[in-house]
């Protein structure tokens, strides 16, 4: 098993022979940053006539990561396969004021290679889940650049943003405000809407939130896999904050009668459940915005039955 980095598009413009030698032309022997790299692409922007579709797409795109480059280009690994499955199928409640609380404003979400989800090859993504008005903001002061308002949204409202690099150079980008998310499982059996990759994402990306409140962060480990990780060409290790999300056991139960002669539960499915009153925000998360309290209601599975890591 092994894995791959997220490229940004630095990344990628290097690793392709005639940018990157358009690029030595422009900056000459020394090291290019993503701030300079950053520059040339807002200035190519500016030029043209308008800012359409893509144009507009490829700025939240570089504003997201230059935000992810100034805070240590944090990267989550998934450990293994099967969490990445358990965790876009887990179970949560997202109809009553969902919320939650990322472990970093953007990161980028790294899948064992190989990764298949609904029949879809998972690819290195990266994610950024805040408030629209921190998105605006990153683009006026970052790419000193205005992006329109979608004014019929609540600016204080969190978004989840997520886009996908394929080995192509190519890139797609979705993103839901929280108080509109729909789970793609509960759509796709509803309405028979077909998923694709960044719905995946977007979902995986949700649900490491929920998880990570819910096993109060312990399941986030500081460093790399242990397995081998391809890094971007002229990187190191050193370059990003690499953290490791890993799984746990299945809680068993004996199934054995209890005193008075009662059947125990042999099987309860897992899920997550949202901590909402007032009195879990106190002490040591009193600072935590309401909502994004998570619990693990752990499975009962006997049989082991079950084909999940999130317990």
């Amino acid at each position: 098993m092994s894995y791959k980095n997220y490229q940004h598009q630095l990344d990628q413009a290097i690793s392709q022979s005639k940018i990157r030698r358009k690029l030595k032309e422009l900056f000459g022997k020394k090291p290019i940053t993503y701030s300079d790299f950053l520059e040339i692409q807002v200035e190519g922007i500016r030029r043209l006539e308008g800012i359409g579709e893509y144009s507009s797409n490829m700025l939240v795109l570089l504003g997201r990561e230059n935000d992810w480059v100034s805070t240590g280009s944090p990267t989550i690994f998934i450990e293994n396969k099967e969490l990445a499955t358990s965790l876009y199928s887990a179970s949560f409640d997202i109809k009553n004021n969902f919320n939650v609380e990322p472990p970093y404003k953007t990161f980028a979400l790294s899948f064992p290679e190989n990764t298949v989800i609904e029949g879809i090859t998972m690819t290195n993504g990266l994610v950024s889940i805040m408030t629209l008005r921190d998105l605006l903001d990153i683009s006026k002061n970052v790419l000193g650049l205005n992006l329109p308002p979608e004014t019929d949204r609540d600016l204080d409202g969190l978004c989840v943003y997520v886009n996908i690099n394929d080995d192509k150079h190519h890139f797609s980008i979705s993103h839901s405000h929280l108080n509109a998310y729909e789970d793609p499982i509960s759509k796709k059996y509803a309405n028979g809407d077909s998923i694709d990759e960044v719905d995946i994402l977007a979902k995986i990306a949700l649900s490491l939130c929920v998880y990570h409140s819910a096993t109060d962060g312990i399941k986030l480990k500081k460093g790399y896999p242990e397995s081998a990780v391809h890094l971007s060409k002229g990187k190191t290790r050193l370059d990003y904050k690499g953290l490791t999300l890993c799984s746990t056991k299945p809680h068993q139960s004996s199934g054995k009668k209890s005193e008075k002669g009662e059947r125990k539960i042999t099987q309860k499915v897992p899920f997550f459940r949202n901590l909402r009153a007032q009195r879990y925000y106190q002490g040591k998360h009193k600072d935590k915005a309401l909502g994004t309290r998570w619990v693990w209601v752990k499975e009962i599975d006997i049989n082991d039955s079950f084909n999940t890591l999130l317990s």
